[in-house]
């Protein structure tokens, strides 16, 4: 069974459970034999019951959903890009000014930029802090010191800039690519933990041998609008 058909099974799940808890509600209250005290604990707990349910296939519909847009991307994705920027060198900088990027701090193993953006979707506006992450040393992508950093920086501009929504960008240089450093940088995340509120993480891989940026990204397929806010900013730094 494909992740697709997985994903609409939970949705249906979700609708179905919503229907008989009203057909189980109305049928308890149109019984006239059930005294007014036993109709509200019975509706009391079918709530209970339905809360429980609908959180549990909830958790299930929002990873098949997440997985489900995460195969798309990958199976149509786009092929390495052609550039001649190595991350890190004067041409490479000089593109993050052009963008206006700030430095936020060096961290030795990594150093990170930022800049807020305002993000529309769907007719509303909302900030955004992006992050770029220039990974020097030979860490990996999901270095915990990188995520020490990027709540280092909520906790030093959230109060002040009001942003809602992350985008974190993480560059790095390798020598060439091979299977094991491609599937690590595919390690991307398009979550929305909240409501209004879009957490999105992708990982740029520039090959030195090969002068090529890989990056997840598809001209035919996007998980939301904020991830394709941010691979357009990818596009433009590489």
């Amino acid at each position: 069974m494909t992740y697709e058909k997985k994903r609409k099974i939970f949705f249906y799940s979700i609708l179905a459970s919503v229907l008989i808890a009203i057909l189980l509600i109305t049928a308890t209250f149109l019984v006239n034999a059930i005294s007014p005290s036993v109709k509200t604990a019975l509706f009391v707990i079918i709530l209970i019951i339905l809360v429980v349910v609908l959180l549990t296939l909830k958790s299930k519909f929002e990873y098949y959903n997440f997985v489900t847009k995460y195969h798309l991307l990958i199976e149509n994705g786009n092929d390495p890009k052609e550039s001649n920027i190595k991350i890190g060198s004067p041409a490479w900088f000089k593109k993050l000014k052009e963008n206006n990027f700030v430095i936020y701090r060096d961290f030795t193993k990594f150093k990170m930029y930022y800049r807020f953006d305002q993000v529309t979707s769907k007719n509303k506006r909302s900030k955004a802090a992006v992050l770029i992450v220039e990974i020097v040393e030979d860490i990996t992508f999901e270095n915990q010191e990188i995520v020490h950093a990027v709540n280092q920086f909520e906790d030093d501009f959230m109060k002040k800039e009001k942003f809602r929504n992350h985008i974190v960008l993480q560059f790095k240089n390798t020598s060439d690519f091979n299977q094991e450093n491609i599937e690590t940088t595919q390690n991307i995340s398009f979550i929305k933990p909240v409501k209004n509120h879009y957490v999105i993480i992708i990982n740029c891989l520039y090959s030195v041998s090969e002068k090529q940026a890989f990056f997840v990204n598809s001209d035919t397929h996007s998980p939301n609008h904020y991830y394709t806010y941010a691979a357009d900013i990818v596009n433009k730094l590489v």
